[in-house]
């Protein structure tokens, strides 16, 4: 009796072990396989996390959970508008002063045709 029950288990102990190896080998094949890798990397959606701000100067970076990154390019100047032409415009942003003078010329009141706060001919 002590004997049977000694190959009973044996033998249930040989089908547990072949049954999770099979699952294993079917598991393993599930992962493996190029069609299911496919298929999970196509289903994935990026969700960026912006970790460097893009600015008037430089340019950003997000970057999403599965680790891929994109650059954010660089924002454009934004211009504060000067009273009239002897002010540079300034950058609101990063506070640069434009080159450009961009404000309406101030008149010219001494009569020699040009602009009298900055020279220019009107």
């Amino acid at each position: 009796m002590k004997k049977d029950i000694n190959n009973i288990f044996m033998i249930f102990i040989a089908v547990i072990a072949i049954a999770a190896i099979l699952a294993f080998m079917t598991n393993f094949n599930t992962i493996v396989s190029q069609d299911n890798y496919t298929k999970e990397t196509t289903e994935h959606t990026h969700s960026y996390i912006i970790t460097k701000a893009a600015t008037c100067k430089t340019s950003g970076t997000s970057t999403c959970s599965c680790g891929a990154t994109q650059i954010i390019p660089s924002t454009e100047h934004s211009w504060s508008t000067p009273a009239d032409c002897t002010t540079n415009p300034i950058c609101t942003v990063c506070f640069y002063e434009g080159d450009v003078i961009a404000g309406p010329h101030i008149g010219d009141k001494n009569g020699d045709g040009n602009c009298d706060g900055c020279g220019t001919k009107i």
